[in-house]
């Protein structure tokens, strides 16, 4: 391990938490707010750039969480990995930490997820929290790109 401007490289995790983020388009058809959960488009269309609303079709291809508010067709910043506090969460009960989140049709938060419904793990609660009938922002984990499926 060499040095950085922290330090020993070995003590940066210590200080900084690792936040991986990318640039894609909004293709939404919608601003985006702060804290979307977006996934690739998929299918014929695919160009592994343009990220529309979860749909039946492309959960699997969880992009990340908007970490700001665009015009649809614009780019914009997502993260993909690290710890996150404005994603918006809703579950179907209490939530525990550790419980895992994915992407749901149709709507632009991350829900709970049973480990029978078969979806990847994209995300896991910070902390415990009683579900409302509104999405909120929660913190999480993100792990896009980083698990073995």
């Amino acid at each position: 391990m060499g040095r950085s401007e922290y330090g020993n490289a070995k003590d940066v995790a210590k200080l900084i938490a690792e936040q991986h983020f990318m640039y894609v388009i909004n293709g939404t058809g919608n601003a985006t707010v702060k804290g979307d959960a977006l996934c690739f488009k998929t299918g014929a269309s695919m160009d592994g750039k343009t990220v529309v609303q979860p749909a039946t079709d492309n959960l699997s291809a969880f992009a990340g969480i908007a970490m700001q508010v665009v015009a649809d067709g614009a780019a914009v910043e997502v993260q993909t990995a690290g710890y996150n506090a404005v994603a918006k969460v809703l579950g179907h009960a209490s939530l525990s930490a550790g419980d895992v989140l994915v992407p749901a049709n149709a709507v632009d938060y991350l829900v709970y997820s049973k480990a029978a419904d078969g979806l990847p793990a994209f995300a896991v609660m910070g902390i415990a929290y009683t579900v409302t009938s509104a999405d909120a922002a929660k913190s999480v984990m993100l792990f896009c790109g980083m698990m073995n499926h």
